[in-house]
């Protein structure tokens, strides 16, 4: 069943890139001979997919095998195609939009352990004094020792209006410290900074944290704010 989903998911990505190269090429049109190749080949991959699952010596994953090709293949073309599975969709909102339901926390690993990078302002971790360099240790009683970042965000996030407990420990506090954090939507600038630096201070300068649909709107009102408050050499 797996394998047969692993397939077909495969066989989209590629027709997909197929389609986005069409467009880009504008004449550009798949011979007869193109997709022959592309049907040779897919039974090729597939073959030797089965083949490994089935038959290696040892006992193989087939979902980190599969997920291995993908991110091999598309290597091969370029840094920005990018492969998002199911376990993506949740960052989808975040990509586009730049907005989620959670408690405002970034999280990453640091020495092993999972740790507060820095809460976003507004947040509900930000509201209740949650620091940046706080190790989580639970979320809702579950120990986050042995799940990735990506875990622990998901567990982080949800809708807006419910609630999660999280126990951190933090350098300094005789004991972990326990938050009961309500989930919001959570709206991430896309400009975290614009100001004047250097000496005589006539350089702009403008911090563009990440590239949402409205990425570009946001960069041009930045600009548009800073030489309105004089002459800039920069």
């Amino acid at each position: 069943m797996f394998s047969n989903r692993a397939k077909a998911s495969l066989l989209a990505v590629m027709l997909a890139a197929s389609l986005i190269l069409g467009v880009a090429a504008g004449a550009w049109m798949p011979s007869d001979d193109d997709f022959f190749e592309l049907r040779k080949n897919f039974r090729i991959f597939g073959a030797v997919y089965e083949e490994l699952v089935t038959g290696y010596v040892k006992p193989v994953e087939p979902q980190h095998l599969m997920r291995v090709g993908v991110d091999a293949m598309l290597s091969e073309l370029d840094p920005y195609t990018t492969f998002l599975d199911e376990a993506d969709n949740a960052n989808i909102d975040i990509i586009t939009e730049g907005r989620y339901g959670g408690v405002g926390l970034d999280v990453g690993e640091r020495g092993g352990q999972i740790t507060v990078v820095a809460p976003v302002e507004g947040g509900s971790g930000y509201k209740q004094g949650i620091r940046t360099g706080d190790v989580i240790t639970t979320i809702d009683g579950q120990a986050v020792a042995p799940l990735s970042v990506e875990d622990v965000e998901t567990l982080l996030r949800g809708e807006p209006g419910t609630t999660v407990e999280v126990v951190v420990e933090r350098e300094g506090a005789p004991a972990p410290l326990t938050f009961a954090l309500t989930r919001e939507e959570i709206d991430l600038e896309n400009v975290t900074y614009r100001g004047r630096v250097g000496p005589d201070s006539d350089v702009g300068y403008v911090k563009l944290e990440r590239f949402t649909r409205s990425a570009a709107p946001d960069l041009e009102s930045a600009l548009q704010a800073l030489t309105e408050t004089g002459e800039m050499n920069g």
